[in-house]
């Protein structure tokens, strides 16, 4: 149990304020991120944040499944075995999400539309 506590406390401190199922998508986003740009510095350029805060997420990640994901030297970057693993998995996670999301979203327009019943205080799809 002590090692659980310690895992999570790292992830929390790696980032403070926020929810952790939040947090968890956002370090695989990064990680995907990473590996597909090469380095730590092209990706947070990428995504408008710090190097700094790009290694925290990647180290929280990697303190919450209790692996090594990357080796990173200041002139290279390379897949652990597991994070190439992990890498071929989440990638495809990602899409299948990415797919479902622009699917579902192909339904807007003026047949399908979201409005809310006052009466109820509830949300209710309409189709007309």
């Amino acid at each position: 149990m002590p090692q659980v506590r310690q895992r999570m406390t790292a992830v929390q401190s790696a980032n403070p304020g926020n929810s952790f199922a939040t947090d968890e998508f956002a370090q695989i986003q990064t990680f995907i991120k990473v590996v597909e740009d090469g380095s730590f510095s092209a990706a947070a350029r990428c995504t408008n944040s710090s190097v700094s805060s790009i290694a925290r997420q990647i180290q929280a990640l990697q303190v919450e499944l209790g692996i090594r994901l990357l080796n990173r030297t200041t002139r290279s970057l390379a897949l652990t075995e597991p994070g190439q693993v992990f890498h071929d998995r989440v990638s495809t996670i990602a899409r299948e999400l990415s797919n479902a999301k622009s699917e579902a979203a192909s339904f807007r327009g003026p047949d399908h539309f979201l409005t809310c019943c006052s009466d109820t205080r509830t949300w209710a799809l309409i189709f007309h």
